[in-house]
């Protein structure tokens, strides 16, 4: 028994002191970054005891998971492929909170999103099919209520002012107030009994025009060598958010896409100004070659072309 372990104490002194140790790979502990995008667009739409979420697009999302609160923290409720969830465990009347996440292909978890609140109820209206804009002050209303429903007034203004009763209509076109903003349409109703709803709204924002305000390039003076790279940047007005814009340069057939999503050079996402860092060809060349730009707003309203006072030149 002594002879063993001298013998292996023996070894361990030969391992130790001929590097075996040294044969042991370190192994990465490494987590992939927690670095998707956190989704927007979250809209709610009530109905009778149920709760539509819909909300844009993530392209670099595997899936998205749906949280709901009442008071307590959020709670996890799904998780789904798609881009819309109808929540039909609720309660009339009761308030909820919701919010999603999306999940990278690595199967970590983004930031949840900014949350919407919504009330089901078996009344309700829905302006444009809840789209968030319209470029037209006239709109159509969805209407949604029992089948009891015999009468309803509408009205721009939550006391109803001046609002007649009218037959019960499933869907009736309606004109918004004038001026661009936030515009808010009200409803109440009353069944064959007399009873009478409690008040519902819906909301939309009425944009009717776009305007570029400026167009600037970078770096300084602006003479460029052949394959330079250049800046654009376009601000337009009320710093709208999810448009298209452009920039056309006298001779280059192609127009040169801006972004306001921290893309392709863009430095802050979502703040109305679209920018982008272009590579021009060898093959442009010329001098004093004019700049303009064009835009087209979420409400489909296309701003008149802006016409830059600075011109681009390349030797």
């Amino acid at each position: 028994m002594r002879r063993l372990i001298v013998l292996i104490l023996f070894m361990l002194i030969l391992c130790f002191d001929g590097g075996c140790l040294d044969d042991i790979e370190e192994v990465s502990l490494e987590i992939p970054a927690q670095d998707i995008s956190i989704p927007k667009g979250l809209t709610a739409q009530v109905d009778d005891g149920k709760v539509s979420l819909s909300w844009s697009t993530l392209e670099e999302a595997a899936g998205y998971r749906v949280y709901r609160s009442v008071v307590a923290q959020p709670r996890r409720i799904a998780e789904t492929a798609d881009t819309f969830y109808i929540d039909t465990d609720v309660r009339n009347g009761q308030v909820y909170y919701y919010s999603i996440s999306a999940l990278a292909s690595h199967g970590l978890e983004g930031k949840r999103s900014e949350g919407v609140e919504a009330v089901p109820t078996p009344y309700s209206i829905m302006i444009n099919g809840a789209y968030k804009y319209t470029g037209s002050k006239t709109v159509t209303l969805e209407i949604t209520a029992p089948a009891t429903t015999v009468v309803m007034k509408i009205a721009n203004d939550c006391a109803l002012s001046g609002a007649l009763w009218e037959s019960f209509a499933r869907s009736r076109s309606w004109n918004l107030e004038d001026c661009d903003g936030v515009k808010t349409v009200y409803a109440v109703f009353r069944d064959e009994n007399g009873s009478i709803s409690p008040v519902v709204a819906d909301s939309i924002i009425l944009d009717t025009y776009a305007r570029i305000e400026d167009i600037s390039f970078t770096p300084e003076p602006h003479l460029y060598s052949p394959g330079s790279t250049v800046h654009f940047t376009m601000c337009v007005e009320d710093s709208e958010i999810g448009g298209d814009a452009w920039i056309r340069v006298q001779g280059l057939s192609d127009a040169v896409a801006l972004y306001d999503d921290g893309n392709g050079g863009d430095a802050f996402p979502a703040n109305g100004v679209y920018e982008t860092d272009f590579r021009f060809s060898v093959s442009v060349r010329g001098l004093d070659l004019a700049v303009s730009g064009q835009f087209i707003d979420c409400a489909g309203n296309e701003a008149p072309v802006f016409e830059s006072e600075e011109n681009i030149s390349f030797t």
